[in-house]
């Protein structure tokens, strides 16, 4: 489901991760006169069709050689704006949570020291190192990493700090970004898991994530959860309050790319029809007292659809987007979600469909006003899918104030304010489980609520949605897997 044109093979160039290390001169490129056409395969994944000739990935001291033709059977696909002899680079940052954050920082600080002349204090700007990247495209915790780069000076000069001073670059990370916010979810955080995370202490890595999920049981939302990891990791610069407009000076005229995954159940999509929402704590049935969401769309319609808020980096609060939130051609232009409120032990089911969605141009139309941390939150939800698993879904449901639907990020596609509407709808159903309405189940359509989940269900490595909007060269913070995925490889 990506943009359709004319279509050059993009030559790839990509910074690999390999048992926690990085490879130097990591480099990919196809060497195909052949057109290449981008899909989404049933899986939801997307695929190349390409020659691709003594492919050389150099992976730290290993140099792996294949020599083959990687073919799939796709739809017309391509992009527009990629004309014979115009280059339009693009700069991605996979997924990976905090994983992603320490390799992307730590790299890139390796980077900049590289670049400097001896003598000369490093400095992102100074070393022009990203001065050639049009688009910049983040997936999950690439996000986190990106944001911080893009709106907090602290961790600018965080960053900076580790390129003047390699050999302490480990300790700087970890004081500077990781132990403000692992001191935050000790101090806060609530419920069995900072009880279990207490017992385990000293026990590297478990702890530390018994502690982050103590604090999503607190926060009891996802976004908030987002919110308060940004303004931790860069000394409170990132606020709840800050707009995707606020972007530093050193990236203006750069466009960001924040890839995410629409969630979209139809009717026929068996085990994954539907997404369950606030369910009553008198419930005893599934789907007994609950709101139920789906997609009107296509029998065939993925459950996941690749979407991206496409950010115009220094052009000011009014500024729109430069290019769609789905493609043309992912969801048919009648497509709508439909709201039933299922109440009376599930006697009674009051169904209400919201306006046709088009291109959620709502989501486009002055993207710089939007929240950052929302934007972020969708990128990286990761549980999101929860949303759709029946028991799980279920049992999550009596977790806090109905933490499972949280773990997703809600938006209405109809509102000028997509977050803020929404959350103007749904937190007064998780903080007082009031009982289930048709009157509810009507707001929740005519507003155009849908649910957002990370882009690792869709493409890891947002090498997809750079290639939609025109790149035609690309250089990736990916893991070999991630770039595989691309070909239909796994």
């Amino acid at each position: 489901f990506f943009k359709a044109g004319t279509a050059i093979a993009p030559s790839v160039c990509v910074a690999n991760s390999v048992s926690g290390s990085m490879g130097a001169n990591v480099s990919s490129s196809t060497h195909s006169t052949q057109p290449s056409l981008l899909r989404w395969d049933s899986c939801c994944r997307p695929a190349v069709t390409t020659a691709v000739e003594n492919v050389e990935l150099a992976v730290g001291d290993a140099v792996l050689q294949q020599q083959e033709r990687v073919e799939f059977v796709c739809r017309e696909v391509a992009v527009d704006s990629c004309k014979a002899g115009q280059i339009k680079t693009a700069l991605t940052f996979q997924g990976g949570g905090f994983a992603s954050v320490a390799i992307q920082a730590s790299v890139l600080a390796s980077l900049i020291a590289n670049a400097t002349a001896k003598g000369a204090q490093p400095s992102l700007e100074g070393s022009h190192l990203l001065d050639k990247f049009q688009t910049l495209s983040t997936v999950s915790g690439g996000g986190w990493f990106l944001s911080a780069l893009l709106y907090s000076e602290y961790f600018v000069d965080l960053v900076q700090k580790m390129a003047a001073s390699p050999d302490k670059a480990g300790k700087i990370f970890s004081d500077g970004y990781m132990q403000p916010w692992f001191d935050k979810a000790q101090k806060t955080g609530s419920g069995p898991m900072k009880a279990l995370a207490e017992i385990m202490q000293g026990i590297p890595g478990i702890s530390d994530s018994l502690f982050w999920g103590g604090e999503i049981l607190k926060l009891d939302s996802w976004a908030a959860f987002i919110q308060e990891l940004l303004q931790y990791t860069t000394n409170g610069d990132i606020k709840a309050e800050t707009t995707l407009g606020q972007s530093l000076p050193w990236a203006a005229g750069k466009t960001w790319l924040v890839c995410h995954s629409l969630i979209s159940p139809v009717q026929s999509n068996m085990g994954n029809d539907r997404a369950l929402l606030y369910l009553t704590n008198e419930t005893v049935l599934p789907d007994a007292e609950a709101y139920i969401y789906r997609m009107s769309a296509s029998a065939g319609q993925p459950v996941y659809i690749p979407a991206k808020f496409s950010v115009p980096l220094g052009a000011g609060p009014e500024a729109s987007a430069s290019s769609s939130y789905i493609a043309a051609d992912a969801l048919p232009g009648s497509a709508r979600s439909q709201w039933t409120a299922s109440f009376g032990f599930g006697a009674r089911k009051d169904r209400h469909e919201s306006p046709a969605y088009g291109q959620f141009d709502n989501f486009t139309k002055q993207v710089n006003k939007l929240e950052l941390h929302k934007v972020v939150a969708a990128s990286s939800a990761a549980a999101a899918g929860v949303v759709l698993a029946g028991g799980l879904r279920d049992i999550t449901a009596k977790v806090g104030k109905d933490l499972g639907c949280r773990l997703a990020v809600w938006a209405a596609e109809a509102s000028s304010e997509p977050f803020a509407t929404a959350d103007a709808l749904l937190d007064p159903l998780a903080f007082e489980h009031p009982s289930v309405t048709k009157d509810t189940a009507r707001q929740l359509a005519d507003a155009g609520v849908v649910p957002l989940a990370d882009g690792y269900y869709t493409d890891n490595s947002g090498i997809g949605q750079a290639v939609a909007a025109g790149a035609t060269e690309v250089t990736s913070f990916t893991s070999l897997d991630s770039l595989l995925r691309l070909f239909g490889r796994s």
